[in-house]
């Protein structure tokens, strides 16, 4: 699909994201490649490119991301980090038992590079923020009831 191979800027990032985690209550990772990706970059950007995890630290990690950004998915953090493997997120070592994140590009997607200096956790906790207070805005006050 042509639309696979073009960059995703930080705008369609951000966008797409607090949409994908504000809309997904109860559901799995998104089916559109292109969501997915930008979903499991999300993942990967709160892990340490610098570092080299042992399965213990990316479970805790991913169990994290679950808990906060990704607390829509239904999905454990096992199933998520084989899905990173599979996809190119994460590298894990020919002794099964060490991770790190994956240098480069995935070849079907490229991301722009201010997509790196996002921060996930707060860009979905800003979007959740703000939908509460847009809810709340619209919520009659009990003042305003009929007595």
């Amino acid at each position: 699909m042509a639309g696979d191979l073009s960059n995703v800027t930080v705008a369609e990032f951000t966008h797409r994201l607090t949409t994908l985690c504000l809309q997904s209550r109860g559901s799995a990772l998104p089916r559109r490649r292109r969501d997915r990706h930008i979903v499991l970059r999300s993942v990967v950007l709160t892990l340490d490119p610098d570092t080299r995890y042992r399965e213990t630290e990316v479970n805790i990690r991913l169990e994290e991301w679950l808990a906060g950004v990704g607390s829509g998915f239904v999905i454990d953090h096992v199933s998520l980090r084989r899905e990173l493997v599979d996809m190119g997120y994460l590298v894990r070592d020919a002794a099964g038992t060490g991770y790190r994140v994956a240098a480069g590009e995935r070849a079907a997607i490229h991301f722009d590079s201010g997509v790196a200096r996002i921060d996930p956790v707060a860009l979905v906790a800003a979007a959740q923020e703000e939908r509460e207070q847009r809810r709340k805005k619209h919520l009659p006050s009990s003042r305003q009831r009929p007595g």
